[in-house]
């Protein structure tokens, strides 16, 4: 019986320690991710940069940020210096990632997420979600949280072109409210 209660204790350690050593989970996992010292804070002077081409998935994350957090994150073509910002912008030189790829870098300054097209700039901005805090997903506003993100740098593109799952309605009827959810939590892990 102790000897099993050891085994059991020296089992549990490490994945404890492995459990703890790894604070950033995005789903489903980049293809390549490095974790940076220190973090990113949003805060209510925050701003999202974005050129033309950016403008709608700009004010879509600007969107997605303000329920919970209160702020009112404003979308700009350019940066105030000194202020913590959100970059997005189209760069035809990712062309290699894919339209659905991406390039997110997070530093205690800035955050930019760069890709070849909108949709790559969505997904981004999925896997910036995630990075933050779960109350981000909160519908009204959160108190006592600290809106931070971890420095890292991503790269990730879809591993399979297609991706989906489905939502058998012919057995089981669904209202339009729950396909709508299902929908968005569809999108929140990146399936077309």
């Amino acid at each position: 019986m102790k000897s099993q209660s050891c085994l059991l204790i020296g089992l549990l350690i490490p994945m404890i320690a492995v459990a703890q050593s790894k604070p950033v989970s995005i789903v489903p996992t980049p293809v390549q991710m490095s974790l940076q010292a220190g973090s990113f804070r949003l805060a209510p002077n925050t701003v999202i940069v974005a050129d033309n081409a950016s403008l709608s998935e700009a004010r879509l994350l600007s969107r997605s940020l303000s329920p919970a957090t209160g702020f009112s994150v404003e979308v700009r073509p350019s940066t105030p210096s000194g202020v913590p910002s959100i970059g997005l912008k189209i760069d035809p030189s990712l062309k290699n990632l894919g339209s659905e790829g991406y390039r997110l870098v997070v530093t205690p300054e800035r955050i930019s997420i760069r890709a070849s097209a909108t949709a790559g700039l969505f997904y981004a901005g999925q896997s910036l979600l995630q990075l933050f805090p779960p109350e981000i997903y909160r519908e009204s506003k959160v108190s006592n949280v600290d809106w931070t993100v971890p420095c890292v740098q991503i790269e990730d593109y879809p591993q399979f072109q297609w991706r989906g799952a489905l939502l058998d309605v012919a057995r089981h009827f669904m209202p339009k409210e729950f396909v709508k959810k299902f929908i968005d939590l569809l999108a929140l892990h990146k399936l077309n």
